[in-house]
Formats: structure tokens, C-alpha cells, sequence
């Protein structure tokens, strides 16, 4: 049997094509659809911040204009050290 228990997941892109769903594509093909009043700072980002998102080691998100560094783990819904690489973002590696 084939699972996604031993597969990293990977962040390949967001969309935003619902106005209140973050949409995120993983590198395995799966697709994750958040509600953002989940999140309510991506929610109040313009749809030109959300647009400028900027993925970090394929497992973090990050939005100029928001200060937060949101891990994939957030969206999933799992607080599961298995996929923490110990790696720690700062907003200023954020490309303008």
C-alpha cells in the first residue's frame, strides 16, 4: 500500500481563486483548501500582498505586509515534529 506517511510534504504554489480559501498545491499532488478565517492576516492582506507570497524550504509561507511565518504543518492542521527541519525564517530574507 502506497500512503503519504513517509512523504515530506512540499509547497509548490498558492492560489487565492475562491475570495475566503488559501489554496495550497503540494509537490506530491495534493491539494490543500483552507478557509482564511483560519488566518485571518493572510485575510486582511490586498490581493497584491497575496500575490507576492514567497515559499521558504518548501514548507513555509510568507506575505509582505504580514509578519507571520506560516509553516505547512499550520494549514494541515498537525503540530508534528517528523516534518520540522529546525530551520528558522526571518521576514527579512522576504524578497521585495
Amino acid at each position: 500500500m502506497t500512503s503519504f506517511r513517509s512523504t515530506k510534504p512540499q509547497i509548490d504554489r498558492v492560489s487565492f481563486r475562491r475570495h475566503d480559501f488559501l489554496t495550497i498545491n503540494l509537490e506530491d499532488g495534493r491539494i490543500l483548501s483552507v478557509p482564511l478565517s483560519r488566518f485571518p492576516n493572510i485575510a486582511k492582506l490586498t490581493s497584491e500582498q497575496r500575490r507576492k507570497y514567497h515559499i521558504a524550504d518548501g514548507i513555509a509561507l510568507m506575505f509582505p505586509g504580514d509578519d507571520e511565518v506560516y509553516h505547512i504543518n499550520d494549514f494541515m492542521g498537525v503540530n508534528d515534529v517528523r516534518f520540522d527541519n529546525s530551520a528558522s525564517y526571518q521576514k527579512e530574507s522576504l524578497p521585495n
